[in-house]
């Protein structure tokens, strides 16, 4: 009987969860870019190439478990999907930058693990030029935001998504960290 129970309780927490805007909460391996340097790529003013970090744990994003799964495509490679995560949360202070500098959105798109590196994974992601945004990238250096390209999200988005998957763990305290300075 306690065997059972405890099978019913881990497949509750592995079940994924919809926020109340749409995102998908999931348990699994993910590209977390929150804090990820972007580099434009030659003869592409739409998209850059982002360095993020492979994680196993919870995570949000806009598309269902499923389709999240790790894959591995025709070469032999493994394709994560990028997401939000609190993992670093504590470690890198959220950082606003303002309207008019480059940066990255990163949110769901599909990233290619480093052969060389497991823990690393490279994800083209879509360049964004307006809009106030947030990054837990630059260590609360706000003029980085207009020299380096940082992985970012509207403050809506990242809020509504930390609220929730503060929740879904079932966190008692919010280990929300923002940086003091802002722009």
């Amino acid at each position: 009987m306690n065997g059972s129970k405890f099978i019913i309780i881990i497949a509750i927490l592995l079940m994924p969860w919809i926020t109340a805007d749409g995102n998908v909460i999931c348990h699994q391996k993910f590209a977390l870019c929150d804090s990820a340097k972007c580099q434009t790529l030659a003869n592409n003013t739409k998209k850059v190439l982002c360095d993020c970090k492979v994680l196993i744990g919870y995570s949000a994003g806009k598309a269902d478990c499923d389709a999240r799964k790790p894959k591995i495509n025709n070469n032999g490679q493994m394709i994560v999907t990028a997401t939000y995560s609190i993992a670093e949360i504590s470690a890198n202070p959220l950082m606003t930058c303002a309207s008019g500098n480059a940066w990255a959105d990163c949110l769901n798109k599909h990233c290619l693990i480093d052969p060389n590196n497991p823990k690393r994974a490279f994800c083209s992601c879509d360049l964004k030029h307006s809009g106030t945004f947030q990054t837990r990238g630059g260590n609360c250096k706000t003029e980085t935001c207009a020299t380096t390209i940082w992985s970012g999200a509207s403050s809506e988005h990242i809020h509504s998504v930390q609220k929730a998957l503060i929740e879904y763990i079932g966190l008692t305290a919010s280990p929300v960290n923002n940086c003091q300075k802002q722009y």
